[in-house]
């Protein structure tokens, strides 16, 4: 669903008043830092579990 013009223009008012107030912020939202950061927290996320299913496999072994 597309934004209204008035959305739009709310939008437009907010980043302009961030970029003011925070500069920044501002710089690290527009540069995609935190898009690159949520997705390397995303990678150990799966390493992480990936390391736990190995683990839990090989210490079937020995509890049986």
């Amino acid at each position: 669903m597309p934004l209204s013009d008035r959305e739009r223009k709310v939008l437009e008012e907010l980043e302009l008043d961030l970029a003011a107030e925070d500069p920044r912020l501002a710089q690290e939202l527009s540069s995609g830092f935190v898009e690159r950061r949520v997705k390397a927290s995303k990678h150990l996320a799966a390493i992480g579990c990936l390391i736990g299913v190995v683990l839990l496999m090989a210490a079937l072994p020995l509890l049986a």
